[in-house]
């Protein structure tokens, strides 16, 4: 994992909104986010908005990864640097992957709350 004296580092929190806009609109102007990227399906239609926040990215998601979201309905995810080496720490470990994504992969915690780890490098200042 990639880490600090502190531990890993916060890659991402998605979170799973009703308005994207409204949402966008909120986290921009209570919170002065700038915008990292907006994302779009195979439609056309706007489905995320990533926002930064210092080194880590705020992701505002139409609907999350993993689709049967327990605990709090939100997503963390930590930043690694080998995810590999990170899903064969979690097979020694006896956790199995729920979900997964070409950079992420995605863990159930003992409360059912859902946390990743990714590799993926957002176009973040201090990233």
């Amino acid at each position: 994992m990639a880490e600090s004296a502190g531990g890993p580092s916060i890659h991402h929190v998605a979170l799973r909104v009703t308005d994207l806009e409204r949402s966008e609109a909120f986290y921009r102007a209570v919170f002065g986010l700038p915008l990292v990227e907006r994302r779009h399906d195979t439609s056309g239609d706007l489905r995320a908005v990533w926002l930064g926040a210092g080194s880590s990215v705020v992701m505002l998601e139409r609907n999350l990864v993993v689709d049967d979201i327990q605990g709090t309905g939100h997503v963390m995810v930590f930043e690694v640097a080998d995810l590999s080496a990170f899903e064969r720490h979690l097979e020694t470990l006896g956790h199995s992957v729920v979900a997964r994504t070409a950079s992420s992969v995605y863990v159930r915690d003992p409360d059912g709350h859902t946390l990743g780890a990714s590799r993926y490098r957002f176009g973040v200042t201090g990233r």
